[in-house]
């Protein structure tokens, strides 16, 4: 039977990525970011609140082109 990750483990999923110096941001097929760390949220100059559910092309217009 598979297992299914509890909250709490994205809760620890979180924080330990909010403690990487490396910006992460996941983005779905879309290209609108669904999740960021920390580190995006300085490099983007934005919460991560504002960017999750924006099109990660109007931060990086490279993205477009993949």
């Amino acid at each position: 039977m598979p297992r299914t990750a509890t909250p709490n483990f994205y809760a620890h999923l979180q924080t330990a990525a909010d403690l990487l110096t490396t910006s992460v941001i996941v983005i779905d097929r879309f290209a609108r970011v669904c999740w960021c760390n920390s580190a995006a949220e300085v490099l983007m100059g934005c919460s991560r609140r504002n960017l999750k559910g924006s099109d990660v092309g109007l931060f990086l217009p490279q993205v477009r082109d993949w």
